[in-house]
């Protein structure tokens, strides 16, 4: 991952290993995005939080904050020749506003299985919660055939009824059918 700087020296050792460029901020003439980001080791790095809605970083009226778990099924991979071990998955989103302290709005909290055939981690829930866990919509549910079974059964239960017409895209990733959703209308 490069150093957070504006300027690239070619005789800079510290640039002899960059896998990635990892956006830091994105500014416009009214309003600014910055974007902090998590540091796992063996070249893995998560972004951990997006404020915006302020001309500068001081200014920002929100903050999303992203909640990172160990996951089961550490993956290794090669960019630009340095490993790479990702051993986190995404566990829960958090919307804030930012007053005089941080308020939260909303909270997705994601739920996971492993694929008995292949063992990666498939997502099995997401759930909404508001300001509170106690307040919380019913979590749209996924399930995945089994590689005995393929074909396009994806299913997708959200608790909703038939008139928020959900719209249900079947995908396959190496032999695990998924089953992905345009939103609610």
């Amino acid at each position: 991952v490069a150093p957070d700087r504006a300027t690239w020296d070619p005789q800079d050792e510290s640039f002899s290993r960059i896998s990635r460029w990892c956006v830091s901020s994105i500014r416009s003439d009214t309003t600014r995005i910055d974007y902090q980001y998590q540091d796992w080791g063996s070249g893995f790095q998560t972004v951990s939080s997006i404020s915006y809605g302020g001309g500068d970083s001081s200014a920002h009226k929100w903050k999303i904050v992203f909640e990172w778990e160990d996951r089961p099924d550490v993956t290794e991979s090669y960019q630009s020749g340095t490993l790479v071990r990702q051993t986190k998955r995404l566990r829960a989103i958090e919307v804030k506003a930012l007053a005089s302290s941080e308020l939260r709005i909303r909270r997705y909290q994601l739920g996971y299985d492993q694929s008995s055939d292949s063992g990666v981690s498939r997502v099995t829930s997401i759930q909404e919660f508001g300001t509170a866990d106690t307040a919380a919509l019913p979590p749209y549910t996924f399930s995945y055939p089994s590689a005995s079974q393929p074909g396009w059964n994806a299913a997708l239960s959200s608790g909703l009824n038939e008139d928020n017409e959900f719209v249900v895209i079947p995908a396959s990733l190496e032999g695990d059918s998924v089953g992905l959703y345009r939103g609610v209308t």
